[in-house]
Order: C-alpha cells, then sequence, then structure tokens
C-alpha cells in the first residue's frame, strides 16, 4: 500500500506508513527496509543491473496478535521522512557543532602503543609473566 492516508501511530498521531507484508515481530522496529529491484520484467530479462533502495525503516507492524501469525504487515516509516527529520535546521545544525568539537580533539590518526618501553624483547616478557605468577606466601603474624 502507497502512503497515500495517513495511519495512527501508536501515539494516536496519524502519519504516512507503507505497509509491506513482511516477516515483521516485537523486535524489528527500527530495521531497514530493503526493496531488491530484479533484473525481470515482463518482457523478460532487463539489460539494466538490478538495484536495491533504501524503502524506509520498521516501525510497527499487524496483525495485533503475534501468536496467530509470526508474519505480517509491516508499518514502514518512508525513506523521504527519515530524510526531512534528518534535513532538519536543528539537527544540521547540532551535526555541525558536534564534528567541530570532535576535530577540537583529533589530531592525530596513529596508534600509540601502551608500553613506556620501545623494545619489549622476550626476556622483558619473560621476567614480568614469572613476577606476575609468582606465589606470595601468607604473612606470618
Amino acid at each position: 500500500m502507497l502512503p497515500i492516508e495517513p495511519l495512527e501511530n501508536p501515539l494516536g498521531k496519524p502519519r504516512l506508513h507503507f505497509l509491506v507484508e513482511i516477516r515483521s515481530v516485537s523486535g524489528f522496529s527500527g530495521s531497514p527496509v530493503i526493496v531488491n529491484d530484479l533484473p525481470y520484467s515482463i518482457q523478460g530479462t532487463r539489460p539494466e543491473p538490478f538495484q536495491e533502495f533504501l524503502l524506509g525503516i520498521d516501525c510497527g507492524h499487524m496483525p495485533k496478535d503475534e501468536k496467530l501469525m509470526k508474519s505480517g504487515i509491516a508499518a514502514v516509516v518512508p525513506a523521504w521522512r527519515l530524510t526531512e527529520l534528518l534535513e532538519r535546521d536543528e539537527l544540521k545544525l547540532d551535526r555541525q557543532e558536534r564534528e567541530r568539537k570532535k576535530s577540537e580533539f583529533q589530531t592525530d590518526n596513529r596508534i600509540i602503543g601502551d608500553s613506556s618501553k620501545a623494545n619489549f624483547t622476550q626476556a622483558d616478557f619473560e621476567a614480568a609473566l614469572k613476577k606476575a605468577s609468582r606465589k606470595i606466601e601468607p604473612k606470618k603474624s
């Protein structure tokens, strides 16, 4: 079903959703819903390659009684609604501010070893292992 008329979401607000016949049960909310555009048509195989694209995000399902049916109709928030949300001015400003703060702390992408000693040899390792695994006698009082 195309999102032509609004459906009431769990908060009681009317929203546009795709209704898609897929396996959808509790816990799938937030999952991406991908559409595979296969390279077949009524006329046969198409010359252009098939594509996958994001239809939207699973946000609920029908029927209400999951015990009767473990598959059914999923309510999917359309991808263009997600784009509208992400492109809101306040979210853009928030992302820019986070990137600015991140760049202040990001100076070098090198990995620095944890050891203060530059050349940790096999002998150094064995000495540290002996020290760490030695048996400590209980104190006599």
